[in-house]
C-alpha cells in the first residue's frame, strides 16, 4: 500500500514539472517572422498529433487534394449516371431485370451522389481558400483563429439568423470537433472506430457475398475479399504494434479506412463501369442493338450492374455508411498531422504530449486491484470488438474459399461463386449436344442443370442438339434473363417446362435461331396462360413455324418486340393484326403485299419488311385516311425489296420510309423526279436478328 501512494505521489511530482516546462515554453518568444500570417500557432497540440517534416506534410496536402478530386468525380459521375438513366429505354431495360430500386427512386440516387460529390468539392475549395489566405498549406482554419466552443454560446437578444448560425457551429462542434463525438481527440475514439469498423466489416461481407454471386470477374472479387480480409486482421496489429504510440495508432486506423472504403466503395465500382460507359450511346441512351445479342455481353452487363448501381435499400446504406465514414477519417487525418516549423515546436509538442497524455493504471496495479477497473473493462472490451472484426474476416475468406473450390461447370461461360450455395453458380451457361455428345434428352439436360446454382444463371443457350426436350427443372431457375435456342431440333416442351410469370418474373427475351419446332408451330412451353409479364421480345429466325396459334394474342404481353424473320412466309398470320407491337419485324420472308390493317397497329414504332418481294405498300381508303388518320407507324424499312413506288398517303414526313438498294431508290439517286420523301441512304442489312 506504501508503494503504491509513493508512486502516486512520484507520478503527480512529474506531471507538475512538465506543465512548468510547458508554460515557459509557451512563453519564449518565437523567431520573427517576415509576415505574421505566415506563421500558423497550432493551438494545444495533443498527444495524438503526428508532426511530419514541411516536405512530408506538402505531400500529404497534395495528395488529400487528389483523393477529394477523386471522389468528387465519381459521385458526380455516379449522379450523371442515375439522371441518364432515368427515362431511358437502357433504365426500363434494367427495371425489367429488377436490377435496382426502380426508375422512381433514380432522382433520389442522384440526389444523394451529388450531395457526396458536393462535399468533396467543399473540401477541396476549403482546403484551397485556407492555404491562399494563410499563405501556406493548410486543411482548415489554424486552430488558435477558431472560435472556441464557449464563445458560441447564443446571447438571446441576438438576431434569429445568428443564434441558428451558431447553434450550427457549436453541434458541429460537439459531433465532428477534434474532442466532439467523432472527434479524433475523443477519448472513446478507439472504442467508436472498433464499433464502427465492426460494422463496416459486416457490410463490406454483405457487399463481398453480392460480388461474389454476380460479377464473373475472379481477379476483381479476389481483390475484394483479400483486402475485407486484410483490413479486419489490420486494426488488431495496429493496436498491437503501435498501442504507445497513440496518434500514430490512430493515424493507421484512419489511413486504412480510408484506403478499404475508397478501393471497395469508389474504385472497383469505376473499374467495372468504365467498359460499359465507352459503349453506352447516349444519342438512343441505350447501348447498341447488337450487343445484346451478344450473350456473353448481355449476361455480364447483368452481373455487372448488379455491383455497378445500387441495387438494394441495404446496399445504399451501406454505401452511405463507408461514403460519410471515408469523409470523417479524411477530416481526423488532416487534425492529426501537423508540419514541424521549427526545433522549438518539436521540444514544445514534446513537452506536450507528456503533459496531455492520460496516466492510467498499469498492469501490476490491474492484476491487484481488487475490483475490475474501467480501464480494464475498456482493454476487454476493445478486444472483444477486435476478436469479431477479426472473426469477421475469417467467415468472408472461407466463404469464398469453400465457393472456389467446387470448381466450374463444364458448359459454363461465366462462371460466379455464390457463397451460400452447395452448386457452382454461372452467369451464363451454353450447352453445346455436339461439344457435350449428347442429345438434348431430358435426363441429359437435367444432368447438366441440377449442378447449377438456380439464383445465378441469367443466360441459358443451348445449341446443335439433334432432340431437345426442354426439362422441367428450367422453373428452378427464376433469375434467368433470356434463353436462346440455335442449330436445334425441339422434341417436346410442353407445359411442365413452360415459361410462366411465377417460375420466370425476370425473363426478358427468347430467341430461336435455325430452330425446327413440332408440327412447324409455337410450342405449348412458349404459350402458357400466365405468361412472363417481362418477357418484352422473342426472335424467331430461320425457323419452320409458319403457324401462329389463334390464342396468342390473349397470352403474349402488348407491346412486345417481335421478329419473325426468314421464316419463308407468304402471308401474315390473321393473329398479328390482333396484337400490338413496339417493333414488328417480318424481314427476308416472301410476303409480296402487305394488309392495310397492319400498318395500323398499336404502339407499333418501328415495322421491318426489308428483303421480302413486295413492289409498295399498300393503299390506305381516303375514308380510312379521313377516319384514322396516316398510319401511325414511326418507321417502315422495305430496303432490299423490289420497291417501285410508293401509295399516295406516304409523301408526307411521317412514317419514315427507309428504301437502300430498292428500283425507286436507284432511280431517286439516278436523277429521276419524285414527290416521295424516301430516305436511300441509311442501311444496316436486313432484318433486326441479324447476329446468331
Amino acid at each position: 500500500m506504501l508503494g503504491r501512494l509513493l508512486l502516486w505521489k512520484l507520478r503527480r511530482q512529474t506531471q507538475s514539472a512538465a506543465a512548468k516546462l510547458l508554460q515557459i515554453s509557451e512563453d519564449m518568444p518565437l523567431p520573427s517572422q517576415p509576415d505574421a500570417r505566415r506563421h500558423v500557432k497550432w493551438r494545444n497540440p495533443s498527444a495524438y498529433t503526428v508532426w511530419t517534416s514541411p516536405a512530408v506534410y506538402r505531400v500529404c496536402w497534395f495528395g488529400f487534394l487528389i483523393f477529394h478530386a477523386a471522389c468528387g468525380a465519381h459521385y458526380a459521375a455516379a449522379a450523371l449516371m442515375y439522371k441518364e438513366i432515368h427515362g431511358s429505354l437502357f433504365g426500363y431495360n434494367l427495371e425489367i431485370l429488377a436490377i435496382g430500386l426502380g426508375r422512381s427512386n433514380d432522382s433520389l440516387l442522384a440526389g444523394i451522389m451529388t450531395f457526396l460529390a458536393a462535399l468533396h468539392c467543399l473540401a477541396i475549395l476549403a482546403m484551397a481558400m485556407c492555404s491562399l489566405m494563410h499563405r501556406r498549406f493548410v486543411y482548415w482554419i489554424p486552430d488558435s483563429e477558431l472560435p472556441r466552443p464557449k464563445a458560441l454560446r447564443v446571447a438571446t437578444e441576438a438576431p434569429s439568423e445568428l443564434r441558428q448560425l451558431r447553434c450550427l457551429l457549436r453541434l458541429s462542434f460537439i459531433i465532428f470537433g477534434r474532442t466532439g463525438f467523432f472527434g479524433i481527440e475523443n477519448p472513446q475514439f478507439v472504442t467508436l472506430f472498433l464499433v464502427q469498423e465492426l460494422i463496416q466489416a459486416i457490410l463490406r461481407a454483405h457487399q463481398a457475398s453480392i460480388l461474389a454471386m454476380f460479377v464473373p470477374e475472379l481477379q476483381i472479387v479476389r481483390l475484394f475479399v483479400g483486402l475485407v480480409f486484410l483490413q479486419c486482421w489490420f486494426i488488431p496489429v495496429v493496436h498491437r504494434m503501435c498501442g504507445n504510440a497513440p496518434g500514430h495508432e490512430r493515424l493507421c486506423y484512419i489511413l486504412s479506412d480510408i484506403t478499404m472504403g475508397f478501393i471497395t466503395t469508389i474504385l472497383i465500382p469505376t473499374m467495372l463501369a468504365v467498359p460499359f460507359a465507352k459503349q453506352y450511346d447516349v444519342n438512343v441512351k441505350n447501348f447498341p442493338t447488337y450487343l445484346y445479342e451478344l450473350s456473353d455481353w448481355y449476361a455480364l452487363m447483368i452481373s455487372d450492374f448488379q455491383r455497378i448501381i445500387v441495387t438494394s435499400w441495404l446496399d445504399l446504406f451501406a454505401r452511405i455508411v463507408m461514403a460519410v465514414s471515408i469523409l470523417i477519417s479524411v477530416q481526423d487525418a488532416k487534425i492529426l498531422l501537423r508540419a514541424e516549423e521549427s526545433k522549438i515546436h518539436a521540444a514544445v509538442s514534446t513537452i506536450k504530449t507528456l503533459s496531455v497524455y492520460p496516466t492510467s493504471p498499469t498492469s501490476v496495479d490491474l492484476a491487484r486491484s481488487p475490483v475490475i477497473s474501467p480501464h480494464r473493462l475498456k482493454r476487454l472490451f476493445h478486444s472483444a470488438l477486435n476478436a469479431m472484426i477479426m472473426g469477421v474476416g475469417v467467415v468472408v475468406l472461407v466463404l469464398h474459399i469453400r465457393a472456389e473450390a467446387r470448381g466450374d461447370v463444364e458448359s459454363c461461360v461465366l462462371p460466379v461463386r455464390p457463397w451460400t450455395s452447395s452448386r457452382p453458380g454461372c452467369a451464363f451457361l451454353l450447352i453445346n449436344c455436339t461439344m457435350n455428345r449428347i442429345h438434348g434428352s431430358t435426363d441429359e439436360m437435367v444432368e447438366i442443370l441440377s449442378n447449377v446454382d438456380a439464383h445465378s444463371l441469367q443466360v441459358f443457350n443451348v445449341a446443335s442438339c439433334p432432340r431437345l426436350q426442354m426439362p422441367p427443372i428450367i422453373q428452378d431457375f427464376r433469375h434467368l434473363a433470356t434463353i436462346r435456342l440455335i442449330r436445334s431440333r425441339v422434341i417436346d416442351w410442353g407445359t411442365e417446362a413452360a415459361l410462366t410469370a411465377e417460375y420466370h418474373p425476370r425473363v426478358t427475351a427468347v430467341t430461336m435461331h435455325h430452330v425446327e419446332m413440332p408440327d412447324g408451330t409455337l410450342p405449348p412451353g412458349l404459350l402458357c396462360p400466365r405468361f412472363p409479364p417481362n418477357l418484352r421480345m422473342i426472335q424467331l429466325y430461320s425457323t419452320n413455324v409458319m403457324v401462329l396459334p389463334p390464342t396468342l394474342s390473349s397470352v403474349w404481353p402488348m407491346g412486345m418486340l417481335f421478329l419473325y424473320e426468314f421464316n419463308g412466309l407468304t402471308k401474315v398470320p390473321e393473329v398479328i393484326f390482333k396484337m400490338s407491337f413496339l417493333v414488328l419485324s417480318l424481314a427476308g420472308n416472301q410476303l409480296t403485299e402487305y394488309p392495310p390493317e397492319g400498318l395500323y397497329l398499336p404502339w407499333m414504332m418501328y415495322l421491318d419488311l426489308s428483303g421480302n418481294p413486295l413492289t409498295t405498300l399498300p393503299e390506305v381508303p381516303a375514308a380510312a385516311v379521313k377516319q384514322l388518320g396516316l398510319p401511325p407507324v414511326g418507321a417502315i424499312d422495305l430496303s432490299a425489296t423490289k420497291l417501285q413506288y410508293l401509295p399516295s398517303w406516304s409523301t408526307g414526313l411521317r412514317p419514315r420510309v427507309l428504301g437502300a438498294h430498292t428500283p425507286l431508290c436507284s432511280r431517286i439517286v439516278a436523277g429521276e423526279p419524285t414527290n416521295v420523301t424516301v430516305d436511300c441512304t441509311t442501311w444496316d442489312g436486313v432484318g433486326q436478328g441479324k447476329m446468331g
